[in-house]
């Protein structure tokens, strides 16, 4: 839970950065001037608050839920919510086994997998590291592919002998594979599997 919070957390902090650029894009969209000067059905528009306290508002809206007491209390809620669906729908709590985070080192070719109720998504990317900023990845190629009706009818390993496939034809069409070494890869499902 400490990880969620502290992602959380993050979050906020980097759209409270942000916040300086959102005010100079809402005052380059929305001038008030010209807005005090248009006529919504033949009446004059008065704009009723600034930006800042546009901002001011949606800051209040989005950290005041996550301040002290509250944070503990959405805390305790999302836990009871887990530990409910855990109880009552156990396949939608399967463990994910990703115990390591990336570390920013990660270079070279990897395999990025996203297989949805009617899509497979199949890329190749390139990784260059944290140091390189600016140019950290790339992704060389990527195809999406309709899981049809058939697909979906498709028993035992058929389904992944299809997938296989897939993952064939992205990577070796026009030589984009660097390597015929195993591609380190991610995969990530849209339903749960076990």
């Amino acid at each position: 839970m400490t990880t969620l919070r502290k992602s959380l957390l993050a979050a906020l902090k980097s759209f409270l950065r942000g916040k300086s650029f959102l005010q100079v894009l809402f005052a380059f969209w929305i001038s008030p001037r010209k807005l005090k000067e248009q006529d919504v059905n033949g009446k004059p528009f008065k704009v009723s608050r600034t930006i800042a306290e546009f901002l001011k508002e949606a800051e209040k809206l989005l950290l005041g839920p996550i301040e002290g007491d509250r944070l503990r209390a959405f805390s305790s809620d999302l836990k009871a919510q887990f530990r409910h669906r855990l109880q009552t729908h156990p396949e939608c709590m399967l463990p994910s086994f990703n115990h390591l985070l990336p570390t920013g080192k990660e270079v070279g070719q990897y395999l990025a997998l996203d297989v949805g109720g009617s899509t497979l998504r199949v890329a190749l990317v390139a990784l260059r590291g944290r140091e390189t900023r600016g140019r950290e990845c790339e992704i060389v190629r990527m195809i999406s592919f309709k899981i049809t009706p058939e697909i979906k009818r498709l028993e035992g390993m058929a389904f992944f002998d299809w997938m296989a496939l897939r993952i064939h034809e992205v990577i070796h069409k026009d030589g984009v594979a660097k390597t015929q070494d195993p591609i380190p890869m991610g995969l990530a499902w849209s339903f749960p599997v076990e």
